[in-house]
């Protein structure tokens, strides 16, 4: 059981690593969303994102084996303004998973998407509240800089619902 654990820890540490390199190219990731050309409108108060063009998935994805087998469990997106990552490596998340993400997710449920600082809501997590809490500000001040530089963007160009 030992040498498991040990296997999945040097897995995890492999799968986890990235290049950091912030100019990448939009098409090179498998799900990206490009901040100008894709975005109809975001709506701040819910975290809706509403895409013009086209969805990442297309159909509903209205349970696990269907996400899993469009999608993958462990999918990723990443979003590009100007060539370079805003928000890079966003899980995606249905609505039904019982993972907890206490840092930026995109939530899938049916065909609607929320970019949310984290999922599900802390009034769901009991006991695990005020940690997950306490995590997720923590994790929205390191990304403030990105929110902001993406809120401004679809600010200026009239594609935010307040």
């Amino acid at each position: 059981m030992k040498h498991v654990f040990i296997l999945f820890l040097l897995f995890w540490s492999v799968a986890s690593c990235s290049d950091n390199n912030d100019s990448v190219d939009a098409e090179s990731s498998k799900y990206a969303v490009n901040v100008k050309d894709d975005i109809g409108h975001f709506n701040i108060a819910t975290g809706e994102l509403v895409l013009r063009s086209g969805q990442i998935v297309s159909e509903s994805l209205s349970s696990i084996e269907s996400f899993q087998s469009k999608i993958g469990l462990f999918s990723t997106t990443t979003f590009y303004l100007d060539g370079s990552s805003v928000f890079e490596s966003i899980p995606m998340q249905l609505q039904y998973s019982s993972l907890v993400h206490n840092d930026l997710v995109l939530v899938i449920i049916d065909t609607k998407y929320y970019l949310l600082d984290g999922y599900p809501s802390l009034e769901s997590l009991g006991a695990n509240k005020l940690e997950s809490e306490k995590v997720r500000n923590e994790n929205f001040e390191k990304r403030k800089a990105n929110w902001t530089k993406f809120l401004n963007y679809l600010r200026d160009a009239g594609k935010i619902v307040e």
